[in-house]
């Protein structure tokens, strides 16, 4: 058998075990990454997913960046086709040749190549539609004040069905909506994440066939003192034929704590997709 390349990479998600002579210069570059991830949130911009690789002495970068909205109409300013190809990297600020520059003098690299890559362009637009017609009656109650994140909690979702989003930065957003409401609405909280979900076994034939995944089921769980009671509980919300013993179709599964005024509450999400 052929002996496979030599690379060594690191990915958000699915990290290899390095070796121990190369530690330190994977530890640099998560710092790099985690520096510019603090430069490009300044500019409301979120690095969603990246992938570093050492080949030799190149560093090969690609990132994964999504536009947060400030504004309703700051989507047709900031996206249009003329201004969309514009490097995201250049309008930080952020240095990235000084930065870099101290990891290829001390560990001997030549080249780096960095490749940004906007999510915003993959979001289908019948999957947005589907997805406002069905959740638009809470945008004012649970996403009261706060229009811009409504939209933008629709296309994260459209870009989670299609596979752009991973699980762990999906949940963020859940922890992100739970935060800012109050204990008046954690009953209304359960009931969007029931129709949320449940909505998605009823997308018709035109939407299901733009999507990448089929979607077969969720479970939901958020446990604390909900809506301020004296001692913590817990909130199940399962739809689909949804079971974590599923061997031959891959479960995700994360989880996540949000510290509130009340005390501290937990979600733990299971999903289950298939690819077409």
């Amino acid at each position: 058998m052929a002996q496979k390349a030599n690379l060594l990479t690191i990915r958000k998600k699915n990290r290899v075990k390095l070796v121990l002579e190369n530690t330190r210069i994977w530890i640099t570059i998560y710092k790099l990454i985690g520096n510019l991830n603090r430069a490009l949130f300044k500019k409301n911009v979120s690095l969603i997913n990246y992938y570093a690789g050492l080949n030799g002495s190149c560093l090969n970068l690609s990132l994964a960046l999504f536009y947060f909205t400030k504004k309703i109409l700051f989507i047709k300013r900031k996206f249009s086709k003329k201004k969309g190809r514009v490097s995201v990297l250049e309008q930080t600020p952020y240095n990235i040749s000084e930065s870099f520059g101290k990891l290829f003098n001390i560990y001997n690299l030549s080249h780096y190549k960095i490749k940004a890559k906007l999510l915003n362009r993959y979001v289908s637009k019948k999957i947005l539609y589907f997805l406002f017609t069905k959740l638009k009656r809470f945008r004012s109650n649970l996403f009261a004040r706060r229009l811009h994140f409504f939209y933008d909690f629709l296309k994260i979702t459209a870009l989670f069905l299609n596979g752009r989003v991973e699980i762990e930065f999906f949940i963020q957003l859940w922890v992100r909506l739970f935060k800012n409401i109050s204990k008046r609405l954690h009953n209304k909280f359960v009931a969007f994440v029931k129709l949320f979900f449940s909505s998605f076994l009823k997308m018709p034939y035109s939407v299901q066939r733009v999507c990448r995944y089929k979607f077969l089921g969720a479970k939901f769980v958020i446990s604390g003192r909900l809506a301020a009671k004296g001692r913590a509980s817990s909130k199940l919300v399962k739809v689909g034929t949804f079971s974590p013993q599923f061997i031959e179709k891959p479960v995700e599964y994360t989880s996540a704590h949000i510290n509130t005024l009340y005390g501290i509450y937990g979600i733990k999400l299971w999903t289950l997709k298939e690819k077409k």
